[in-house]
């Protein structure tokens, strides 16, 4: 399915470039791993070979989205429904039962009910709890990394947009 040159998402290092396969040991078995670099290098893969298992390369990565894909995600933003949960644990199983899927629409939710999380916590003079924007950070790295890919901006440029976006309910 996947090879020397595609561009993959990966749930946790973001838009990434296959280099290389590499066989390696693994519980006294020689594996197969795709060798990754991260496309928009960032504190966590800065200096490291990203290796993904062949055989779960399908759970692991797929192909990044299309320019159209992502434009139709960002034009479907406003429609997405705020998940607003206020006691704490419970926010953050949802939270985490969410961005586990990998499905991009529910982290495009996720982002979207963490942003005007975030903008309540400020309005307060407050910030986001530490999990709260440890899964806005890892969603910005994921969704924001692949959107950037696809328009040909920067991430940067992406969080503007879709603050905008956000904003302009």
């Amino acid at each position: 399915m996947f090879q020397i040159g595609d561009k993959v998402t990966t749930k946790n290092y973001g838009v990434c470039i296959i280099k290389d396969i590499e066989k390696k040991p693994f519980n006294n078995e020689i594996k197969e791993y795709f060798v990754l670099d991260s496309l928009y290098k960032n504190t966590r893969t800065n200096a490291m070979k990203i290796y993904i298992l062949k055989d779960m390369a399908a759970e692991q990565m797929r192909p990044v989205l299309s320019k159209d894909e992502v434009l139709k995600l960002i034009d479907g933003f406003n429609e997405l429904e705020d998940i607003k949960i206020v006691e704490f644990r419970a926010r953050r199983n949802t939270f985490e039962e969410l961005y586990k899927t990998g499905d991009i629409k529910k982290h495009c939710q996720l982002i979207k009910s963490l942003y005007v999380l975030d903008l309540e916590f400020k309005t307060k003079s407050k910030t986001l709890p530490y999990k709260d924007r440890e899964y806005f950070e890892k969603l910005k790295t994921t969704v924001y990394d692949e959107f950037a890919n696809a328009l040909e901006i920067t991430p940067g440029e992406v969080e503007v947009l879709i603050g905008k976006k956000v904003q302009n309910k």
